[in-house]
């Protein structure tokens, strides 16, 4: 493990960055999805989930930190994200190799609900830009839990993008007029909510979306959030298919 000098706040010991390949929290996560590849690759599309240079000092550093860090502290900002950047890319390609044909994206620092536009547009778009377009495999950004229409404008400038996860409470027509036709957009439905909800109201919901997106082929039904809790009742999840399958083809229903 390389050892970087911890130049940020109160701390004063060093920051352990984690090597891909023999870390034990990272190879768990690389041998379950190599795991999961073999299992269903051939089948369905797998992905990596990653969090992005801009994101990842939340966890090293805490929220209250790395916000502090990249509105009063240019200088130990730039140092950080030349850890992290490096880290992002020697895990995407990771990922990658090891079967993810996309990376999912949870994009806390592109949030309405957690940073300003001036953030996002002279700190996330930058690095975001350079390093998606290193990415060996499309990426699909997620809304990170919160409604994510009001930013959604600052990602049609990023490249590599395949699709985005959005809210459950974004209007998904409006995100369609945002980013135009060809990207994928993906949810729907309040994934935590789930297990309170009742199998015909799950139902009754995915028809109502499916409707609205009955003539856009690039939208994917999914539950946003993108938690499910584990004590879901199965006829609940069934309700989903029982949905899609009902309703048919693209330009039907």
């Amino acid at each position: 493990m390389r050892e970087v000098k911890r130049l940020f706040g109160k701390c004063s010991g060093p920051i352990s960055i984690p090597d891909v390949d023999s870390h034990p929290r990272i190879t768990y996560v690389r041998e379950g999805l190599r795991r999961i590849a073999k299992a269903h690759g051939e089948e369905v599309a797998i992905a990596g989930v990653l969090l992005s240079p801009v994101d990842l000092p939340l966890l090293i550093m805490g929220i209250d930190g790395w916000i502090q860090t990249v509105l009063f502290d240019s200088v130990n900002m730039k140092r950080m994200l030349e850890i992290t950047v490096p880290f992002f890319l020697q895990y995407a390609d990771a990922l990658a190799a090891d079967g993810a044909e996309l990376i999912a994206l949870p994009l806390a620092f592109l949030s309405p609900a957690l940073v300003t536009s001036e953030i996002v547009e002279k700190i996330t778009l930058p690095v975001l830009r350079d390093v998606l377009a290193e990415v060996r495999v499309p990426v699909v950004i997620h809304h990170a839990g919160s409604p994510f229409l009001k930013f959604l404008h600052f990602c049609a400038e990023l490249t590599n993008v395949a699709g985005y996860v959005l809210d459950y409470t974004d209007d998904l027509a409006l995100a369609r007029k945002t980013l135009g036709a060809g990207v994928t957009l993906l949810g729907g439905l309040d994934g935590p909510n789930l297990d309170n909800t009742k199998a015909a109201a799950i139902e009754a919901e995915c028809e109502r979306v499916l409707v609205d997106r009955r003539n856009d082929p690039n939208f994917v039904l999914c539950a946003s959030g993108p938690d499910v809790a584990l004590n879901t009742p199965r006829e609940n999840i069934h309700a989903m298919r029982t949905a899609v399958e009902s309703f048919g083809a693209v330009g039907s229903g």
